[in-house]
């Protein structure tokens, strides 16, 4: 986004997925001497020799760890393998210290507070007489056009309505006090986060993701902060998530609202492109998840109806061993 000069670098997604489906015992044999090996000169440069093009016949039949899932596997060709270095990893689930730091790399000066669930989500008097204030242009056939980019946006339109409607009748009861609860920086089942106490079963909280999730509002849009973990038997989970939070508003106006007034501005320039991209450099070494390698930092414009939004994409890939381990080409 434009905004992403005042470190509103809200988009930056630092995310590690495992997915495991491995059989203790393989119906067939691998193929033999296929083994990549490599080494390391002097200079610190991978050094690699090719192996002679084989003849490979691999039949193989697995499930997942958990059995729900079934591979085949059937290969019968000529297979030419340039050896390549071996990297030994240990995986880390992210601790509540790498949660805090990544927060406060993305976002300076903010308080976070926990995550309410949709239903039990409670405002004070001067969030909801913001929210009323932004949604009441919104009525306006022309500014939901003008917003959306489509001519028909009559179910939105009465969405706004029966939203500042609702809302005003919150304000009568809702406090002049903040009513959110200051982040507790502790994990927690996901589903704590989505689902009252009342909705939520045992069974369900025992299968749960573990998770910190956050709220948080800088420049006057509010932003969502999650950060999910998971070390089971099906499947393995490190992410980190940041985008505006659009939630309990007429079909997610605030989003496209927040959207509209960071990105319909004038079309950046290449100085503003590489500030941004120096910034995102300075980001990734505070948030300290290993070493990182900015690929590219490019301009993408989405025309929304006949108003163009530009908004400013970063990909990063993680370096190991002195070379980047995944190569996006």
């Amino acid at each position: 986004m434009f905004k992403l000069k005042k470190r509103n670098f809200f988009a930056a997604i630092l995310a590690c997925l495992i997915l495991c489906g491995c059989q203790k015992a393989p119906q067939s044999n691998t193929a033999e001497n296929t083994f990549a090996t490599g080494a390391i000169d002097n200079n610190g440069v991978h050094q690699t020799q090719t192996v002679p093009k084989e003849e490979k016949a691999i039949h193989r039949e697995f499930t997942s760890t958990d059995g729900s899932v079934q591979f085949e596997m059937d290969i019968e060709t000529d297979v030419a393998v340039s050896t390549l270095p071996v990297v030994k990893v240990q995986p880390h689930y992210l601790t509540v210290e790498d949660v805090q730091r990544v927060a406060y790399a993305l976002f300076d000066n903010v308080d976070f507070y926990e995550r309410e669930p949709y239903e039990t989500a409670t405002y004070s008097k001067a969030e909801i007489q913001n929210r009323l204030s932004n949604w009441s242009k919104y009525v306006s056939t022309e500014e939901l056009r003008s917003l959306y980019g489509s001519e028909d946006n009559s179910f939105i339109q009465k969405l706004v309505r029966d939203y500042i409607q609702d809302y005003t009748l919150k304000m009568e009861s809702a406090s002049n006090d903040n009513p959110h609860v200051r982040c507790k920086w502790e994990f927690k089942e996901e589903s704590r986060y989505t689902f009252s106490p009342d909705n939520i079963e045992a069974e369900q909280l025992a299968d749960d993701n573990s998770a910190i999730m956050a709220n948080c509002t800088q420049n006057d849009i509010r932003y969502c902060f999650d950060a999910v973990t998971r070390n089971k038997n099906d499947y393995k989970l490190n992410i980190i998530s940041v985008y505006i939070d659009g939630s309990n508003s007429p079909f997610g106006i605030d989003e496209a609202i927040a959207r509209a007034s960071l990105c319909r501005t004038q079309k950046p320039e290449q100085t503003k492109i590489d500030t941004i991209a120096e910034k995102a450099k300075k980001i990734l070494n505070e948030v300290a998840l290993g070493q990182w390698e900015l690929e590219s930092c490019t301009l993408r414009t989405d025309m929304i109806g006949d108003t163009p939004e530009y908004s400013i994409c970063i990909n990063a890939l993680p370096v190991l061993s002195g070379g980047k381990a995944v190569d996006s080409s």
